[in-house]
């Protein structure tokens, strides 16, 4: 909650979108609730909710950008924004999967997210600090730099992709794996356990690797990386 309200404090005096107020009043309600919460269920529900007031609120934000979205929709993507964002958490995803591996950490015993056969629940908990800071700012950014156009995206299917309904290009697709790349491999921002900026990549090789050590009993309590925090961020 605590990234997602600075994101949106920051895109409201960006864009001057007093729209923004009433949601991130909202979202700090809910990170008052999540502090009284006894349990994983009403947990998880106050951020099912949240999490569907937050993507809304970048609604306004993308229509100034000249791109519809009307909220998130995973399985398909209905909307090149949807596209984009998808794209980007399985990016995330792919990197935080293999941080955790290398910590010799179980990738599929998590804390938030139910345990299921299949399910990397530990990789799932540990994006959610991460989506707005990595992710939800660089599509942002993408569009407002205006990188992608329309014709980027596609809603023709293969017979074995039945799942998308809009995707990228290949020609879209290797525009946003660039963006991603320089994002994480080039950009900095300051780590304040280490005192000094790291690149966004290895912000989250040394997130995980701090739950690690929590969990071995080297540190007392894990600490998220918070961009109320940092002074940059993406």
């Amino acid at each position: 909650f605590t990234n997602q309200i600075h994101f949106l404090t920051e895109l409201k005096r960006r864009y001057n979108e007093k729209r923004l107020e009433g949601i991130i009043f909202r979202l700090k309600m809910s990170l008052k609730e999540v502090q009284k919460v006894q349990d994983i269920e009403t947990l998880m529900g106050i951020e099912g909710s949240a999490s569907k007031v937050y993507f809304e609120a970048l609604g306004p934000i993308f229509k100034k950008l000249g791109w519809n979205f009307s909220g998130r929709t995973r399985r398909p993507p209905t909307d090149p924004v949807n596209a984009l964002l998808s794209l980007g958490y399985t990016l995330l995803f792919s990197k935080i999967f293999t941080f955790v591996e290398t910590a010799s950490l179980d990738p599929y015993l998590g804390f938030l997210h139910t345990p299921d056969y299949g399910k990397p629940s530990l990789v799932l908990d540990l994006m959610e600090e991460w989506r707005p800071v990595i992710v939800d700012s660089l599509v942002i950014r993408c569009l407002a730099w205006k990188i992608f156009t329309p014709q980027d995206f596609t809603d023709t299917m293969l017979e074995d992709e039945q799942e998308y309904k809009i995707k990228l290009t290949p020609a879209g697709l290797k525009k946003f794996l660039k963006q991603f790349q320089q994002k994480i491999m080039k950009e900095e921002t300051f780590y304040f356990p280490l005192g000094k900026k790291l690149k966004d990549l290895w912000l989250l090789k040394e997130q995980v690797y701090h739950l690690a050590r929590v969990l071995k009993g080297e540190e007392k309590e894990y600490k998220p990386f918070l961009l109320k925090h940092t002074s940059g961020g993406g």
